[in-house]
């Protein structure tokens, strides 16, 4: 699987284990809400500035993402 599909999938986890809107999530990383909905859904890919964004508000490590197992949450 993709790298960026893996961190958007792995975000989507975190947001629903944090009971957390997509508008939360997106005003939290500093981007647009349609942005963020984009991304998360996979039909785009983040810079690293954002990347960097959504990692450090996620709590998800980009370090190893293309080893993670996406049906895993790390909370």
């Amino acid at each position: 699987m993709p790298i960026m599909l893996t961190f958007s999938r792995a975000v989507y986890q975190y947001r629903k284990a944090h009971h957390l809107s997509q508008e939360k999530m997106a005003e939290r990383c500093g981007i647009s809400v349609a942005h963020y909905k984009r991304f998360e859904k996979g039909e785009t890919n983040v810079g690293l500035d954002i990347a960097l964004r959504i990692a450090e508000v996620s709590e998800v490590r980009l370090d190893g993402l293309n080893k993670r197992e996406v049906g895993t949450i790390e909370a």
